[in-house]
Parts: C-alpha cells; structure tokens; sequence
C-alpha cells in the first residue's frame, strides 16, 4: 500500500486520469516525483489535482483519513533534476505524514538528524544528514552501470517506478525512492519515502511553530433544521498546532447574521479550555436554544488568546448555518467519485454534511422521496446500492453490474433503470432488485440516463472515443431513435435530464464546458451556459432551475432553466463531484393528450388522368396545437399544401397509391390516416361508335360483340353496331379499334367479370398500340371459362383470331418468353418470338442438369408464339412418359444461334 495518491486530470481527455504516488511531508504539503510532474507534451497540471491518501492497510494510522483528503492548491516548488514536486494543499490534513510520523520536537537544521518514526509495527531509524548534495553513483560501484535497477531495489515491496535519488553518507550511497530505502542497492528499510536531502527545501515553506497557536475548527450542530425554541449542540474542535503547550484560556461562542465569526458578534456562551500540547486537540460542546423567529442564523467561536501567543489571527472559526423554520429541508444529493462519499446539503447550498463514506467509486444518484431511499452506482463495487435519506440501512439492490454509470427512478412503475458501459446495454429492475431485465444491447457507451414517464420514453447518452448520440426508446427497450446523431457536436454529455412539463431535454457536455438543450425530438439546439467542467445535472422544474456538478475546480452551481443566473453553492467539502440529484418529487407530467382529425376519416379515392383536383383533408383536434401535416406518397402531378391540408393538381399517371395522412402536434405526439388514391384513364364518350352495347362505357363485353359477329357482312344502308369502323364488315380492324378503346381505359368497368385482374393490369400497362395488346385481350378472352359466361363458339373464335393475329406478327428479336400457368401441375405452355426462320428445340433439364424431355419443334417460320395453340407444350412428363416429381425444372430454348434458359415449379 502506498502512502499516498495524487490523480491528475490527463491533459486531452480530462475524464481520464494519471495516478501516481507521493506522500505528506508537512500539514498541507505534498510531495511526488517525477512521473506525476510532466508527460510527452509538458508539464502536468497539477493544480486542483485530488490527493488520495490511501491510510486502508492490515493496522490502521488513522481510519478517518481513508480517502480523498485535499486538493492541490498550488505548486510551490518543481525540480526536474532532483525529480520532485513540492505541492501546496487546499487544506492541512494534520501531522500524520503517509506511514511516517516528523518527530515535531527537533528542529531540523543541516547540522541536526532527522528521526523518523515508522507505522507502529515497530520499525524505525535514524538518518544522519551529512554531506547532502545530490551525487552520482560512485565509479566502480555494482550498480553503476545500471542505475535503473536500484530504483527497483529501492522499493522492498517490488516494482517501484521512475528514478531513485541519492545521498553521499560517509563513503557508502544510500538510494532513497518510493517506499523503501537501500544501502548500496539492498533495501533496508521500508519507511516511505521522505527524501531528507530536500528537507531544508521544505521547511521553508512550513508555518513557524514554535511558540503556541490556538485554532478553532469545525463548526457544527446536531442539527442544521430547527423549529423555533428547539435546543441543539453547537461544537468546535479547539487545536494547539504550535510546537510549545498552551496555557487554559476561555472559548466563547457567537451568533451571527453575516456568516462571519468575530468578538463583535452576539455573545451567546463560553466554555473553559485547559492547556494543549503540541498539535493537540480537544473538542468543545455547548447547548443552546433555537431563536423563536423564523430565519436563518450562524454559529461558531473564538478563543481567548494567550499571552505567549504570536499569531492570534486565526482564534475565531468559520460559521455553521442554522435554519429556524416550520417546514422539513429539501436536500440535493451527490456522488464523490474521489472521496468515496455521498454527501448533502440543502437546495441554496448551506448544511453540506456526509450522508456515506468510504463508498467504492460511486457514480450515478437518484432520489425516490415518497419511499424515503437514495439509489447510487458504485462502480467499483460493481453494484447498486440503497439507503434511507439519511445514509441508513444500505442495502446492495443489484449486485453483479459491470460498469454502472447513469441512474434513474420510475417511482410509480415500481422500476429502477440503469446504463451498463461493460455490457453496453441498458438494464432495469425492480426498485427492491428483483425482475432484473436487459432492455437494449449493443450499445457503444450508454452513460447518462433519463426518464419520461408519463410519456412512456427513457433517454439515454451513448458514446465512445469516436461516436457521440442521444439517442431514446419505450420504457420496456422498444422502438430505440437516435434524436441527436454523431458529428452533431456533442462530445461528452455525461448529464442528461428532462423538463416533460415544457418537452426539452438538458444535458452537460464536460470537454465542451458547455450546458446545452433540446426539443425532446432532438430539434432545437441550443448552447445555454458556458461553464467548466460541468458533470451530471438535474432540475427543479418547478422553481425554474437547474443544478449541476462541476470538477477542476470542484463545486456545486445552479442556475435559471435558461442559463442565467448563475451562482455556486458550495464549493469546499467537495473534490470529486459527479452525480447529482434533488429531493424533490419528480415532475412526472401527464400523457400527451390524444390527437384526432374531424372527420375521423378518408374515404378512398378516384381521380382521372387529366382531371383537376381539389380535396381538403381533415383538420386535426386534440393534442398541443399548432399541428404540422404531412401527405406521403403522393402520386404524380398532384401536391399536398400542409397550411391549409389540401391536395391538389391535375393526376399524370394512371396507378394505385396507398397514402398516409399525419398529423404532429406541438409536443411530438401525432395520429394518422390511410386511403387510397386511384387514378384512372379518361373514359370514352358514350356516344363513340365502339360503346357496341350503348351501356355508356367500352369494355370486354363490346368486343365479345363484335368477335361473335365476326365475319358477318353489313348490306348496304343497314346499320350493324358490331361494325364499328362502319366498313361492311365485321373483321379484325373493328376487334382491334374496341381493343385499342379497352386498353386506353384500363380495361373497363366490366373486366374483372371475365379477365384476371392480374390480366388487366398487363393490358393497362402494355406498350400501346400495335398488336402486341390486342393479343392480350384476345388471349385473355381465348383463355376464359365457360362458367365466365363466354359460348363455346366464341372461345374458338377468338382463338382463331389470337393464331391469327399471332402469325401476321413478325418480332423485333428471338426470346424465350415466362411459361404459364407456373407453378403448375401437371401442364404448361412455353412462349417464344422468332424474329427469323429456325429449327426450334425446347430441352427441360432437372435441377442436376439431367435431361428431363426434349420437345424437337421442328423448322418454324418467324412469328410470335404465345397463345395455347402456338406455344410449346409440355405435359410434365418424362421422356419416359411418367409424370416428374415436384420441384424447380429448367428449360431452353434453341432456335439457329439463339439459345436462352428459363426456370419454372411444378407444385403438385
């Protein structure tokens, strides 16, 4: 165990830290060496550095000394050549000096020994300061070659680091490092590591005590709350720390109004105090009464001085608070992450006190006040803990947490929620520690956390050394958003906190000393304060102010929910300050309020090509006005104005569109609407020559007319609505101008009746013209059933046309065309174009490659080959004449040069 720590901020990443090893050598006076002075880049900083002295070994010195003790205050000596740093302390921690005790009856001086007096196991030693120059290794010495080792040796509990130094006594050298000392290179006493060559260097800057100094320290009262006419114990330590025994003298105690302790002051009691010896100390009690009127007051006491004493500038003490009132304190709490402590003090910063000390690394805090418990992160631990508001009880709630940070409360859900950066997720439990659940994972650095209970979100802070998000989910880890993404300037917003009542979030961004917020939805950045350091903050919604900790210096501020105002609250007691949280009930809000539409819905919708439109959508009703509407997708030539929620626009494209209709209100909170848009071509007139049946629209049912008098001859001055091209005869031009009708509509209103709907969208988005969609329609009607409605004679008929048509047509380029039906069971016919003469093949092929059939087609001249009396047929049969299993099957076609491969499923 070493006798002392100082922890020093890292230069560019002040989350981290060097730790390095030193110990006292005076009241307030550290010493370390030189790897805890410079790093590559310069000087460390070394002030407001925490010094931890680290007093937890198998024999106590003094177990009240375990922890963070003091701060660097100032560096009042550096010496890169005799490697130390000689530091001045914010305050003085007393006469135990790391393992080793100054013996305070000697002055020391070059011509006196310096005695040591070791931990009480029983080692001591006297060194003889003679001939005290820094030297060098002697020539000749075993170690002189090789004066790293001695800096090894020189520490008896193995390991030592950095440099040694050395003394000349009479002709021997003695090493003198860390822990241990060595008398040419073999360690011989392991008493610390006063470097006694530099005592004068030190003594220059200790306090000349030779004569008596009474102090008095440490105001406090039983209690810092009371209601008017309650008695208390006001008490103060009462400190010789000259090196001479005082005589008896009176202590007197004061009430104040200023905060300041003087004679002047109201003279409330007195107390006798008998002589001290060197750096003795005797503690002092004295009861009164709390004043009957509601204020606050201050306590403390000044000590008579005596008539041998030089310095009487320090007899009176600080001042404690007193508050008389008839309502309970509201309290803030916070973490000491160096200190190891919980600790106190009412919302304006007086009454700091300890509420647990000699906690492992604790982080993250959260308050629940109706249950009367505070919740903490201890990291070293690596659990969560609970106690009563006054630091009772500890209970560990969670035990096994790999890296607990953030912390937050549902109180009324009953949950505790935490961030784990070891396993990179977010966890919660039950506020007594059971039904522990796992709610997001693969996080890269979850550290802040946040509730919003009545709006069912958590937010949360993930971050690593590359990536920066704010990111929110359901309270049970669904539906995870990130609301700030990276590169948006965060770096490390170790605090996060939300105002529900007026939908913002705040968070602390330490390496940007800034506090910054946000619309609960990530919109709306803004910086508010620039501060440093800031920590972890938290907010009083309803007093309009927000609390945050802050580190280098160490203290605790407040400031309006706006950024102004700022002021510190406390700012000594504190050294390592991190989480902080209120005792407050929280503000928990209530639910987003429903947000609806009048009319509560949208009838679907049909619009033509070419037409103009003109619908106003619903307004919305309920929620946190003003609204912001939204229309996606939309279909072409039409727009969508959010002012005043019409669509408008004249359609370009026939097609279905499936629209959803959003309204958001002021807080986030939206609701939705769907229909549908259909947009259809023009129909044709009524009065057009190809309406055959007069029923106001031209569809499948005028061209089955017209096929079934196909062939018929119209006698002169005899008017036949079959012929509709009004030739004399009903033949193929009047089949294709009622198809050409079919096609520009979509297929008509009676379609459906005798087409697959399918079908008719392959004819709606055909190439137009040509016979290519004629062919469509008449194969569709070719290939229709009986139970259609369609005669027999007429399913010939028009099968007759389609080969027809078919053969008249001569192809752009050869191609193997999709079979159909496919899946099919046990038939199919396969489509090809021929754009030149050929033999024609067709080979089905397994999926191993194995030949399945062969269909040799023969010399076929070019042409389109589509329909069932064209195309290739195959019935699902082997070349053996069994029928193949189910499953996927290949097959290709080779006509002259041209080969292609196609594949198709037989689903039996």
């Amino acid at each position: 165990t070493k006798v002392g720590w100082i922890i020093i901020p890292q230069r560019f990443n002040p989350r981290r830290v060097w730790i390095c090893t030193g110990f006292l050598v005076g009241p307030d006076l550290f010493m370390t060496n030189h790897h805890c002075l410079h790093d590559d880049f310069g000087l460390l900083p070394l002030e407001r550095a925490g010094i931890f002295m680290d007093y937890y070994q198998e024999r106590d010195v003094d177990p009240t000394l375990g922890g963070l003790t003091a701060r660097v205050l100032g560096v009042l000596q550096m010496d890169a050549r005799k490697d130390y740093a000689l530091l001045r302390l914010d305050r003085p921690i007393g006469n135990t000096y790391g393992w080793l005790e100054l013996d305070t009856t000697t002055r020391v001086n070059s011509s006196q020994s310096v005695k040591l007096i070791s931990h009480p196991d029983g080692r001591s030693k006297e060194i003889v300061r003679r001939n005290t120059e820094i030297v060098d290794i002697p020539a000749g010495h075993p170690l002189a070659d090789d004066p790293s080792a001695i800096a090894y040796l020189a520490d008896s509990e193995g390991g030592a680091s950095g440099s040694p130094v050395f003394l000349r006594e009479g002709t021997g050298v003695i090493a003198i490092h860390h822990s241990a000392w060595s008398r040419d290179g073999v360690p011989t006493f392991n008493a610390g590591s006063l470097m006694s060559h530099i005592v004068p260097e030190i003594e220059q800057y200790l306090m000349d005590t030779s004569t008596p100094d009474l102090v008095v320290e440490n105001p406090r009262v039983s209690n810092y709350w009371l209601a008017p006419g309650e008695p208390f114990t006001l008490s103060v330590t009462v400190r010789n720390q000259g090196t001479v025994t005082s005589s008896g003298t009176t202590l007197r105690f004061y009430e104040s109004f200023d905060k300041i302790i003087t004679t002047s002051d109201i003279e409330i009691g007195s107390e006798f105090v008998g002589s001290l010896g060197p750096f003795e100390t005797t503690e002092v009690r004295f009861t009164l009464t709390a004043p009957t009127s509601l204020n606050t007051y201050y306590y403390g006491a000044c000590i008579d001085a005596i008539a041998d004493e030089t310095i009487t500038d320090n007899n009176c003490s600080t001042s404690t608070p007193v508050t008389v009132s008839t309502t309970p304190p509201v309290y803030m709490y916070w973490t000491d992450w160096q200190t190891g402590k919980i600790q106190r003090a009412t919302l304006n910063g007086v009454y700091v006190e300890n509420v647990r000390v000699g906690l492992a690394f604790p982080l993250g805090i959260a308050v629940d006040v109706a249950g009367g418990h505070i919740y903490w992160t201890e990291v070293a631990g690596a659990r969560i803990q609970r106690a009563n508001l006054d630091g009772s009880n500890v209970q560990t709630v969670v035990p096994g947490v790999g890296f607990p940070l953030g912390l937050a409360l549902d109180v009324a859900g009953g949950h505790i929620y935490w961030t784990d950066r070891a396993t990179r997720s977010i966890q919660r439990a039950n506020l007594n520690g059971s039904n522990r659940q796992t709610l997001v994972t693969e996080l890269t650095g979850p550290q802040s956390l946040a509730l919003d209970v009545a709006g069912g979100k958590m937010y949360w802070a993930d971050l690593n050394d590359f990536t920066v998000t704010l990111q929110r989910g359901n309270l049970d880890g669904s539906n995870v958003e990130t609301l700030i993404p990276p590169g948006s300037g965060l770096l490390t917003p170790d605090g996060l906190a939300l105002d529900v009542v007026n939908r913002k979030m705040y968070w602390t961004d330490y390496l940007t000393d800034s506090i910054q917020r946000a619309n609960l939805d990530g919109s709306n950045i803004e910086t508010l304060i620039r501060v440093q350091n800031p920590r972890v903050l938290a907010l009083d919604i309803a007093a309009e102010k927000m609390y945050w900790t802050a580190e280098f210096p160490s203290r605790i501020q407040r400031a309006d929910l706006s950024g102004a105002n700022v002021e510190t609250l406390v700012s000594t007691g504190v050294d390592g300050p991190y989480g902080i949280a209120l005792g407050i009930p929280p503000v928990i809000g209530t639910p987003s309020p429903v947000v609806t539409f009048t009319p509560p819905t949208i009838a679907d919708q049909t619009f033509t090509v070419g037409s103009p439109v003109n619908l106003t959508l619903p307004t919305a009703t309920g929620g946190t006005a003003p609204y912001n509407y939204t229309l996606s997708p939309i279909p072409p030539g039409l727009n969508f104005n959010a002012a005043t929620q019409l669509l408008s626009g004249t359609p370009t494209t026939p097609g279905t569109t499936n629209a959803t209709y959003t309204a958001t209100d002021a807080i986030g909170t939206s609701a939705s609407l769907n229909f549908t848009i259909e947009v259809t071509d023009p129909v044709v007139p009524i009065d057009s020559p190809l309406d055959v049946n007069g029923d106001g629209v031209v569809d499948v049912a005028d061209l089955v007319i017209v096929a079934t008098a196909y062939g018929t001859r119209v006698p002169a001055g005899t008017d036949l609505p079959a012929d509709v091209n009004s030739d004399g005869v009903v033949n193929l031009p009047d089949l294709i101008l009622v198809a050409q009708a079919i096609d520009a509509a979509g297929g008509g209103a009676n379609a459906p009746s005798l087409i697959n709907i399918e079908t008719v969208a392959e004819v709606s988005n055909a190439l137009s013209g040509g016979n290519f969609v004629y062919r469509k329609v008449a194969a569709a009607l070719a290939d229709a059933k009986l139970e259609k409605g369609v005669p027999e004679t007429l399913l010939k008929a028009l099968q007759h046309l389609l080969i027809e048509i078919e053969m008249a047509e001569i192809p752009e380029s050869t191609a193997l065309l999709p079979n159909y039906p496919n899946p099919f069971n046990p038939e199919t016919w396969i489509p090809y174009h021929l754009a030149t003469d050929a033999d024609v093949t067709l080979t089905i092929y397994d999926l191993r490659g194995g030949v399945v059939q062969q269909l040799i087609l023969g010399h076929q001249a070019a042409g389109v080959y589509e329909s069932r009396g064209r195309a290739a047929y195959w019935d699902g049969k082997n070349q053996l004449g069994e029928h193949v299993a189910s499953g996927v099957y290949f097959y290709s076609l080779t006509a002259g040069d041209f080969t292609a491969t196609r594949k198709m499923l037989i689903a039996k």
